[in-house]
């Protein structure tokens, strides 16, 4: 009961008085979409056609890059639309958990006698808030698909593919993708993992650091293809069967739950010697 009292609490402070949260959430789904809709014109692949799909929004939003191989003729050119979408409810969920601590927190610590129910109701929070947001975008992105007489079709176009993860010809697959409801799960359960990883290393009272320890992580997984490199499960450019050195989806969830294990774990043991005074 203590549990989901202080969960109710968090959710109304930390997700729906976060301005900044509520905001990111209403907006950047609808941006990207009105963003898309406009390139479809210039590359004369008109929405209204078959040939685009909702697949193919959720690839723009989600797809992030093709391998990178460098080469001095071959930039690093920086999957700005998949940094936004990851890097936003990152931030935006950051401050509340340590400004609760450092101010309600104390007394809710107190009187729940029990580290631990606060902590888990921190993460439980960051699962849900994560949760919305992510689903608030794939709604969205279908209810704007709906409007312009777009498809809820699962086939994604291969030249649309190719605008989305810059292809080179020779990559550009022959026949249309089918995206699978595991591939679109696989970032969202990416995303919850590093959102909570971030949370744990925060107790270490450098809000800073854990939040460029996450962006790092983004930054090194955009650079280089490995299936150690969790950031690369959250693009679905790099996932089976649409890179051409694919990793596979099932894994990129398996790494998902077992981070987001950890750092529940972690941030169990961790918090229960933390000085809640001190921030250390």
């Amino acid at each position: 009961m203590r549990f989901f009292k202080l969960l109710g609490v968090d959710l109304r402070q930390g997700t729906m008085r976060n301005i900044p949260f509520i905001i990111a959430t209403l907006l950047l789904p609808f941006l990207l979409c009105v963003d898309l809709t406009l390139r479809l014109y210039s590359l004369e692949l008109y929405p209204s056609q078959d040939s685009v799909t909702a697949a193919d929004y959720f690839v723009y939003i989600y797809g992030g890059m093709k391998e990178y191989i460098p080469d001095a003729s071959n930039p690093f050119c920086f999957p700005v639309v998949w940094i936004i979408v990851f890097m936003t409810p990152m931030l935006c969920l950051s401050i509340y958990p340590l400004k609760d601590l450092h101010s309600f927190g104390i007394q809710i610590i107190y009187r729940a006698q029990s580290r631990r129910v606060w902590w888990i109701s921190k993460c439980a929070w960051n699962i849900c808030s994560s949760l919305l947001y992510h689903g608030w975008i794939i709604l969205v992105s279908a209810l704007f698909c709906v409007s312009l007489g777009i498809p809820l079709k699962n086939t994604v176009n291969p030249e649309l593919l190719q605008y989305s993860l810059q292809l080179n010809s020779e990559q550009v697959p022959i026949c249309p993708i089918q995206l699978t409801p595991l591939t679109l799960c696989v970032p969202v359960i990416i995303s919850i993992s590093l959102n909570l990883l971030q949370l744990a290393l925060a107790l270490h009272g450098k809000m800073n650091f854990s939040q460029l320890a996450i962006a790092a992580i983004l930054l090194i997984s955009a650079y280089c293809l490995s299936p150690f490199l969790v950031g690369n499960y959250a693009m679905i450019g790099r996932l089976t069967p649409f890179g051409s050195n694919g990793i596979e989806p099932a894994i990129g969830m398996v790494f998902g739950i077992g981070i987001s294990t950890v750092s529940i774990i972690y941030g169990v043991v961790r918090f229960s010697y933390y000085d809640v005074l001190n921030g250390e």
